[in-house]
């Protein structure tokens, strides 16, 4: 409707004093009804909505065009005058409706076998309100949400039907879909609307039961003790055994089975509820060969209403070890015998305990019980050495013995079912040892079930453990570790006259030696010393020790002879020495049958001893000459010492001896008189003697510190005037000025020594010439050092061992200047020759200088071979023909490592086979006699024909 037209209308009815406005229809009653006027003055009026137009466009039947028309009614006076005016609205929609969903929310059920693609609903529908066949009713769907995996989809944006889109799983969590569905119109701005759509997944049976875990594991102890009973105990697991069908929204039951690992009926499986018992005791000792001890079961799962439908898995029963057993000495007894006198350290047996159990229960460590305390043992290897070498002494203790007990880490569980009724019934009285009770205490024997044997167990009872021991039994064999020993001491003093005739007996030495058989066996040698140009008159007997007169005349006044004792090894090398000072006072014969007056013999005395030596120890002997009766002769010491001495004489004999120990008096000389005393008379005489107390550590004193074990030295063999060692005062360096000058060595031993060995007056030992080791490979002499002012008590007395070190001076020597061997032709190859002696060399050398090979050489040496190390011949070629070559002529040599070498010769026969047949030679018919003689030749050796058949 044109405004100015209603203007126009109502200006002209307005000019009337009546007038009536009305809205009239024109093709619908109803038209006119949607609108009406509002004055806006007195000359305008607005056209209105009287209603909304809402139903007009949104219904199923739009109507966009409303026609009405505004009449004019007025009144000129003279007539009624209309006037009209038509207005035609076109009605344009608005989006102002949102899609709505129908039946909404939905819902469906859909198997998880479904197929994909498959349309699976098409209820979903939404309708617009807005204008139809507009943008604003056009509607699109679309799922929003509830699908991130995209299992569903829609036919079209236009076509709402839920379609399948990605296969369902129920087991693996498809359950239920919760989806969101949009629906859109295209008007501006756009309006939607959401429907839930719930989605329920059906399960279907399509899985096999599952196990809750692959691989059940527990723990369980073996059994001890055995008792031989059935149990039935079920075994825990940190999750109980339990198979479950995979189909959880079937829930199928399922039946248990144990298919294999069972075939000693050791297990039972319940087979309703997968609960698994032991049935049967079990020792971990007896499962040898059971991997890791841990037994392997393979269960299984069944469905009840589908037995085709199964599931497996493992169960690992991990048997653990209990400390039932003992360990086990190797031996029940041990009896070794060992030379005495091995050092400390030293090594002499290994005992062996095995304990069957496992991991700590296995763990144990040796203790000895070694009541002498010679012996120590290393607790973790079992070797037993020598702890203390002054107790293996055969000639204190010809056996030791002792227990070794294997203690175990871990105490076993063997003595946890001993009460007190079975200790009492076994116990036994408590072991001794010399009489007195060991800490042992109580001990008790076992029967043989509680392991080990029973003979080997100890119950302590302060600890309250068992252990198990094995008896080790120590003899001591004898070694030559005694050095003959010279009674009362190694001093003597004797006396005879100048007149004396040749084999007259003088004295007699005595030397003892405690070890056994030819090692105790002593004889007796007079030592020269290097200083002594002219043959001594005196000799001793080598078995008895009796020192006669040798040659006429002698010289008077004192000579000092050395006689050295030895035992007699069987190995020579082994022999100990010990020397014997002996001092013969060569006096003038008197007139009379004995000397005019009585008298000491080399009075006055002096006398030198050590400050370190030991009570009991010899210092020296005063005599008298024969004008006195010497059985009936007393001697005694006389001194002024208010604190006493610690010298004493013996009576009889007039040996004084150390009685105390020196250290506690602070005197380096005693004084006294020395006093004999003829029972009987009135005869008393006195001399003066002096005793030297040398401290040994005194850089000022003259007296040397001897050894107490050999000194031991080593020389290269070959090398003339060698360097050997040397023997010297340890703080000569600081001695008064020349006083090293007044000491000289002598070499105490037989001519065979000194012939090879020298000391200088500085103590150095040289090899005179060179020294060959094959012939003596060991030089053991007694070295004496001489004070300028005479022999010094023999407390300078040295035992050297000297050891010839070897040097590659030989060749291997073979037994035999030459070989026969002989082998048979058409030997195969790798066969031995026979030989008539065994092809052997040896080397004089020690060592790796000992060590040579043997090589083969000659005309057709390459068919035979030479074993390098054993001398064993070979034949090695192709073939052996007597007929082509009967002998061989080899020579095997022996080579050492430094290249020095020996050859021997070698022989090697063939000896006939019969392998050539016989062949004519000649016939020869005799014209006298009808005779045929044949002469046949056979290749082969003649032995293979006899005579007949010629």
């Amino acid at each position: 409707m044109s405004p100015s037209l209603c203007n126009d209308v109502i200006d002209e009815c307005s000019n009337v004093r009546r007038k009536n406005l009305s809205l009239q229809p024109v093709d619908k009653e109803e038209d006119a009804q949607l609108f009406t006027y509002r004055d806006v003055n007195r000359t305008h009026v607005s056209v209105v909505l009287a209603q909304s137009l809402e139903e007009l466009v949104d219904s199923d039947n739009p109507q966009n065009v409303v026609k009405f028309r505004l009449g004019c009614d007025f009144d000129t006076g003279d007539d009624l005058i209309s006037a009209y005016l038509s207005v035609t609205v076109y009605v344009e929609d608005i989006n102002d409706h949102a899609p709505q969903f129908t039946g909404a929310p939905y819902r469906l059920t859909v198997d998880e076998l479904t197929p994909t693609g498959l349309t699976i609903f098409k209820s979903i529908h939404a309708f617009d309100r807005d204008k139809p066949n507009t943008p604003n009713s056009d509607i699109q769907y679309s799922i929003s949400s509830g699908d991130q995996l995209g299992h569903f989809a829609l036919e079209s944006s236009h076509r709402p039907a839920l379609v399948l889109k990605r296969a369902l799983d129920y087991d693996a969590g498809d359950r239920e879909f919760k989806l969101v569905v949009t629906a859109s119109d295209r008007g501006t701005p756009s309006r939607s609307s959401n429907a839930t759509v719930l989605v329920s997944v059906q399960d279907s049976d399509d899985l096999p039961p599952k196990f809750t875990l692959d691989v059940y594991r527990t723990q369980i102890p073996e059994f001890y003790p055995l008792l031989g009973k059935r149990i039935h105990k079920e075994l825990a697991f940190e999750e109980p055994i339990k198979a479950l069908d995979q189909d959880m929204g079937v829930g199928a039951p399922v039946r248990y089975e144990l298919i294999s690992g069972n075939d000693r009926r050791l297990f039972y499986l319940n087979p309703i509820n997968g609960t698994l018992f032991l049935e049967k005791e079990i020792d971990l000792d007896s499962e040898s060969s059971l991997p890791g001890n841990t037994f392997m079961l393979q269960i299984q799962a069944a469905q009840v209403d589908n037995p085709l439908k199964t599931a497996q898995a493992r169960v690992e029963i991990e048997l653990l070890d209990l400390n039932d057993n003992l360990p086990e000495f190797e031996v029940d007894f041990y009896n070794i015998s060992i030379v005495e006198n091995l050092p400390n350290g030293f090594s002499v047996l290994q005992v062996m305990a095995t304990d069957r159990d496992q991991g700590d229960n296995g763990e144990f460590m040796y203790q000895l019980n070694d009541p002498e305390g010679a012996f120590a043992i290393d607790p973790r290897t079992g070797w037993l050495t020598v702890k203390n070498q002054t107790v293996l002494d055969r000639e204190q203790h010809a056996n030791l013995r002792m227990k070794v007990y294997a203690k175990e880490k871990n105490p076993s569980v063997v003595g946890t079912f001993l009460d007190k009724q079975r200790l009492s019934k076994w116990r036994r009285n408590p072991t001794t040892l010399r009489g007195q009770p060991t800490k042992e205490k109580t001990t008790y024997v076992f029967p043989d079930r509680i392991g080990a044997k029973s003979e080997n167990v100890e119950y302590f009872e302060d600890i309250h453990q068992l252990m198990s021991f094995v008896t080790v039994e120590v003899t001591l064999l004898d070694a030559n570790d005694n050095n003959p020993t010279f009674t009362p001491s190694n001093l003597y003093e004797f006396s005879i006259k100048s007149n004396a005739n040749v084999g007259m007996f003088i004295g007699k030495v005595k030397a003892v030696d405690p070890d056994l058989g030819r090692n105790g066996i002593v004889f007796y040698d007079l030592q020269r010393t290097s200083n002594l140009t002219i043959t001594s008159p005196f000799q001793v007997d080598a078995k008895t020790g009796v020192i006669t007169l040798a040659e006429t005349p002698i010289v008077e006044g004192r000579h000092a002879l050395f006689i050295e004792a030895s035992d007699q090894p069987a190995n020579p090398s082994e022999r100990r020495y010990s020397l014997a000072v002996v001092t013969i006072d060569v006096v003038r014969p008197n007139k009379g049958s004995r000397p005019e007056k009585p008298d000491f013999l080399g009075a006055p005395y002096e006398f030198w001893v050590g400050s370190n030596v030991g009570i009991g120890t010899s210092v020296g002997q005063i005599k008298v000459n024969d004008a006195m009766v010497k059985h009936e002769v007393v001697y005694d010491l006389l001194h002024g010492y208010e604190e006493g001495v610690p010298f004493a004489v013996e009576e009889k004999s007039g040996v004084i001896t150390v009685i105390d120990e020196l250290s506690k008096y602070n005197r380096p000389m005693f004084d006294f008189e020395a006093m004999a005393v003829q029972e009987n008379t009135n005869v008393t005489i006195v001399t003066n003697a002096t005793v030297h107390v040398v401290d040994v550590q005194d850089e000022r004193g003259v007296l040397l510190k001897g050894a107490h074990s050999p000194l031991e030295f080593t020389v290269k063999e070959n090398i003339g005037g060698a360097t050997i060692g040397q023997i010297f005062y340890v703080n000569v360096s600081s001695l008064p000025p020349n006083a090293t000058g007044n000491i000289q060595f002598i070499i105490a031993n037989q001519q065979d020594v000194t012939d090879d060995i020298a000391i200088g007056q500085d103590g150095t030992i040289f090899a005179q010439k060179p020294l060959d080791r094959e012939k003596r490979d060991t030089y053991r002499m007694t070295v004496i050092a001489e004070f300028n002012k005479g022999l010094i008590s023999g407390a300078g007395i040295y035992q050297i061992v000297i050891h010839v070190e070897d040097d590659n001076d030989n060749p291997p020597v073979f037994d035999s200047p030459s070989y026969e061997g002989s082998i048979i032709e058409n030997s195969k190859k790798g066969t031995l020759v026979k030989m008539s002696g065994k092809v052997r060399a040896k080397d004089a050398d020690l060592g790796q200088n000992a060590l040579f090979m043997y090589t083969l050489f000659g005309e057709g040496h390459e068919q035979f071979s030479v074993d390098e190390n054993t001398g064993s011949v070979m034949f090695i070629g192709n073939k052996l023909d007597r007929e082509e070559k009967s002998l061989y002529l080899l020579k095997i040599v022996a080579r050492d490592k430094g290249g020095l070498s020996s050859e021997t010769k070698l022989t090697i026969t063939i000896v006939d086979e019969n392998d050539n047949s016989p062949k004519y030679s000649q016939i020869t018919i005799p014209v006298e006699e009808n005779i045929t003689l044949l002469e046949v030749n056979d290749k082969s050796y003649d032995k293979n024909i006899s005579r007949e058949n010629k």
